[in-house]
């Protein structure tokens, strides 16, 4: 466990040197937002059901309104597998992403199932297969033949369909100011893996996703294809002595001729061993836009909370205003008591 630990703190802060972007949603505490990252983490964990939620704002200023994502979600672990150390999970959530002055969105709807095959019957080392079909519904707002290209983020980079968008705006579709220009509507599919080693000391979770493979087409006019995403994910959760605790995270995304890294260390420490609160801080680094990451955090039982704040050094870093992006996220673990029934008891009276 020492060399796996080793080898993925090398990844965190090596991979983080490299000068790439990414696409499609992304958080820096993406622990977070399972759903975004992965469908085989439906049901991947130790309880009844799991909410979470997620908001990240970024690149707000005066000349150029920028990123403004929210994610919520459930899943449960919802029936026994085909043996008996093995279970299925399904999960749902709900994600909306707004960038752009003419506020261009796509709200995500997933539902997911996946498959939990333990490989002991302790359930210690799990391996687990993931489907999620994805519902994505796009628009913008763009007062007719207006010109939309000040909703330019990040140099000379736009969103991908940014050309259609504004033909279609000259050619007067849509209508006055503020009114919905256009809208497209599309399917997905997400395919995900994930292995899980438990052990007394933490847990370490390996996976990768493959998203847009199937090539739906995504343009308000003719055809757009969103290039396939690959999404690689480590995490790990571990106890160094009572009071203290260490969770490295590391997520790489590749779409088309992106390509970012993003990593993080974070440690917890009980401010009373024998209490069950835990205080949490620590750093990270992002590939393309370059930034440095700062992340908070607390947990009490089965409630956590996160705090992130990335500080780009390069691209939009000098542009005027607040370039910064700040992210809050949740979860909440519950467990459903089950009231035992037991067969009642016939006692003989004496005679």
């Amino acid at each position: 466990m020492i060399g796996k630990l080793k080898l993925l703190l090398l990844f965190i802060f090596v991979l983080p040197l490299v000068n790439a972007f990414g696409q499609d949603i992304h958080f820096t505490y993406f622990e977070f937002a399972p759903q975004s990252i992965n469908p085989a983490l439906n049901g991947l964990f130790a309880g009844s059901y799991r909410v979470s939620g997620m908001y990240r704002d970024q690149y707000q200023n005066s000349g150029v309104q920028g990123f403004s994502t929210i994610e919520a979600g459930i899943d449960v672990p919802v029936i026994r597998g085909i043996r008996k150390q093995d279970w299925v999970g399904a999960g749902f959530s709900f994600d909306r992403d707004s960038r752009g002055l003419y506020k261009f969105s796509d709200t995500y709807s997933r539902m997911g199932l996946t498959y939990h095959l333990s490989l002991d019957k302790n359930q210690t080392r799990i391996f687990s297969i993931g489907a999620q079909r994805t519902g994505v519904s796009r628009r913008i707002n763009v007062p007719t033949g207006t010109d939309i290209t000040n909703i330019l983020l990040n140099g000379n980079r736009t969103d991908p369909d940014i050309v259609r968008l504004q033909q279609s705006a000259v050619s007067g579709q849509g209508g006055g100011s503020g009114a919905p220009a256009v809208e497209k509507s599309y399917g997905d599919w997400v395919g995900g893996l994930s292995f899980t080693n438990r052990t007394k000391q933490g847990q370490l979770i390996l996976g990768a996703a493959f998203a847009h493979f199937l090539k739906e087409n995504a343009a308000f006019q003719n055809n757009y294809n969103v290039p396939m995403r690959i999404t690689a994910f480590a995490t790990y959760e571990g106890s160094i002595n009572r009071q203290m605790s260490i969770e490295p995270g590391l997520i790489i995304q590749s779409q088309g001729s992106g390509f970012e890294a993003s990593g993080h260390f974070v440690a917890g420490y009980k401010l009373k061993a024998e209490k069950p609160l835990v205080l949490k801080a620590g750093l990270g680094a992002r590939t393309g836009t370059v930034s440095a990451q700062v992340l908070l955090g607390a947990e009490y039982k089965s409630i956590k909370a996160g705090f992130a704040y990335d500080i780009p050094l390069s691209g939009y870093a000098n542009a005027s205003g607040i370039q910064n992006a700040i992210e809050f996220g949740v979860s909440y673990i519950g467990i459903i008591k089950k009231t035992p029934k037991p067969d009642p008891i016939i006692t003989c009276p004496r005679l």
